[in-house]
């Protein structure tokens, strides 16, 4: 004799897999991320590569202003005049600028407050903004303008 079961008895189908829950939202996170990450990055790089390309525009320029000025600030006149242009140099002899120099207070010390520097034309100019200090204590502004004939700067007021 064989054992079959009760009619009332009820066994279960085989249980379905519930569906997998979709990861849309955490795909899309990741994507955006991932895009956050690239645009900082390109930020970044962008801002050091425009810092750099204003720096090597205006650092040459800043150096002959300061490299002016510290001859000033040592009394080295005829050095300092040496940095003019031509134009300045046949409109000023360097006695007369020794002479002027020598006559003023003497100037302690110094900072670059603004470069602007321009192509117009081919013609490479710079403007140099210095705050300057005197023995006194007097502080005063001064905007110098450069001029590149060849590869050097030059100061031509």
């Amino acid at each position: 004799m064989s054992y079959s079961p009760p009619p009332d008895s009820f066994t279960p189908p085989p249980t379905a897999q519930a569906p997998k829950p979709k990861r849309t939202l955490r795909t899309v996170l990741i994507i955006v991320g991932i895009v956050l990450v690239l645009c900082c990055g390109g930020l970044g790089i962008g801002g050091y590569l425009l810092y750099r390309g204003i720096d090597e525009a205006t650092g040459p320029a800043n150096d002959a202003t300061d490299a002016f000025i510290d001859d000033i600030e040592a009394g080295a006149y005829p050095q300092a005049y040496a940095r003019y242009c031509d134009q300045v140099q046949r409109r000023i002899s360097e006695e007369t600028f020794v002479r002027t120099q020598s006559a003023r207070p003497k100037i302690t010390g110094h900072e670059i407050t603004g470069t602007s520097v321009s192509n117009i034309n081919g013609r490479v100019s710079a403007r140099v903004t210095v705050k300057a200090t005197q023995a006194d204590g007097t502080i005063f502004t001064q905007t110098f303008v450069l001029v590149r004939p060849d590869e050097t700067w030059q100061i031509c007021e």
